[in-house]
């Protein structure tokens, strides 16, 4: 009896190292394979990290991206060498059958509206011995423009009435008359304007 409980004592202690055994291993295993799942997170979220720098334009790119926006910068300001309206001339031409004027504004806000309505046919009137006038589309804004004075040459805009003035003589002062500008060719052909005129830029 003795024997068998120790024998069966023996079987018992045998079973229990073995299981012992088997837990360790088991825990073992456990480890290593949370350990393995840690680096693999780390490494994948290392990937992303490395993986948005790489998205991140080099310094390289950037300063490709800076020489791009100097350049389109050079470019739009070398085309701003125009006015602000984009006119690239101050003058323009007048012309009848029978003659042809070229006036240059001055840079008041009435000439440059006259400049925006361009190109025009217009029909010329006489008025008294020393203008001939004619109507714009649309009434220009007088505010920034000299008052007229000199004779023959003065390209003017008449307020009350709206409309642009060619003297070809002397003339007086005028509370409502505003200066757009002068002519620089054809003066003495102002007095011989007659019929539809042509009003064009010059550039």
């Amino acid at each position: 009896m003795r024997k068998a409980a120790a024998i069966l004592t023996a079987v018992a202690l045998a079973i229990g190292v073995l299981a012992g055994c088997s837990h360790f291993a088991a825990s073992e295993d456990a480890g290593e394979a949370a350990d393995h799942a840690t680096e693999r997170n780390g490494y994948q979220a290392g990937s992303e990290h490395l993986g948005s720098e790489g998205d991140a334009p080099s310094a390289a790119d950037a300063v490709g991206d800076d020489t791009a926006r100097d350049s389109a910068s050079f470019e739009a300001d070398a085309g701003n060498t125009e006015g602000g309206d984009g006119t690239q001339t101050s003058r323009i031409e007048v012309k009848a059958d029978d003659a042809t004027v070229v006036f240059e504004f001055n840079d008041s806000m009435a000439a440059r509206e006259l400049y925006g309505q361009l190109p025009l046919s217009v029909e010329v009137e006489n008025f008294s011995t020393n203008e001939k006038i004619f109507y714009l589309p649309e009434r220009l804004d007088e505010g920034d423009a000299p008052h007229a004075e000199g004779g023959k040459g003065v390209l003017a805009y008449y307020a009350p009435w709206g409309n642009v003035v060619m003297f070809y003589g002397s003339f007086s002062p005028n509370p409502g008359l505003y200066e757009l500008g002068e002519a620089v060719s054809g003066a003495d052909g102002i007095a011989n304007l007659t019929g539809t005129l042509t009003v064009s830029a010059v550039g």
